[in-house]
């Protein structure tokens, strides 16, 4: 029994169909060998780790998307700096103007608010501003006090030793403030407006308050329980001399 060596089927002792001699001037087709399985495992892992690397591409473009509108958009929610962003949501959608986003901020219990209320102020040094407390008192006493017996709560001049201290301009105008500020209405005088102080360069603090008699300006001291030293009546003018015009307790 004999086997074609070329395509291994028995024959008859005669040349193979399959022989390229068989038939003469007659090409045989040849079928192209399979692709093995170790070729096409190679290229299905290939495959594979395409996918994975654009997997991990796409992953890494999200995550830094997502980064830049957190960073773009801090801060939802409360603070403790009292900011409520609900309610400034609300408030920008609403508000008026360029329509831009308009926060808005509650105030807590825990963080009282208070009112102060001061005596006016003048700028400048110590010096300058009882020039400027004297200048702004000035006509306002000529109109209500001029002539008449006022409360004197305070006299004082640079140098003066008083109250155990050595008064300056910064100590007389404290002193001034002070009584501005324990009282309802009081004025500041520079004696060299006026001719009934003996001495030109005192400051001098009195009771916005007309009296009709030394007696009545005294009995005034009296009743705030000033000391003899500090309050009593002096009567302002602007002409005649500075005799006749004090009167101590």
């Amino acid at each position: 029994m004999q086997f074609c060596s070329r395509c291994h089927r028995r024959t008859s002792g005669v040349a193979c169909s399959c022989s390229e001699s068989n038939v003469a001037g007659t090409a045989v087709t040849r079928v192209p060998p399979r692709t093995s399985d170790v070729a096409q495992r190679a290229a299905a892992r290939r495959s594979n780790r395409t996918v994975a690397l654009v997997g991990v591409s796409v992953a890494a473009v999200v995550g830094l998307v997502i980064a830049v509108s957190v960073s773009a958009n801090p801060g939802r929610g409360s603070s403790s700096s009292g900011y409520n962003a609900a309610s400034a949501g609300s408030a920008g959608r609403a508000g008026s103007g360029s329509g831009g986003y308009q926060p808005t901020y509650q105030t807590y219990a825990g963080s009282p608010t208070t009112e102060t209320s001061v005596a006016p102020t003048f700028s400048g040094d110590a010096l300058e501003q009882l020039r400027q407390y004297a200048n702004a008192d000035l006509s306002s006493v000529r109109a209500t006090l001029e002539d008449h017996w006022v409360a004197q709560l305070s006299s004082k001049k640079v140098g003066m030793p008083a109250d155990g201290i050595v008064y300056d301009a910064p100590a007389i105008l404290q002193d001034h403030l002070t009584l501005r500020n324990r009282y309802a209405s009081v004025r500041l005088i520079w004696t060299q407006d006026w001719r009934s102080f003996k001495y030109p360069d005192f400051w001098v603090t009195v009771q916005d308050q007309a009296f009709s008699t030394a007696d009545d300006a005294n009995a005034w001291c009296d009743g705030q329980g000033l000391p003899k030293d500090d309050c009593y009546a002096k009567r302002l003018r602007s002409t005649g001399g500075y005799e006749g015009n004090t009167k101590v307790r």
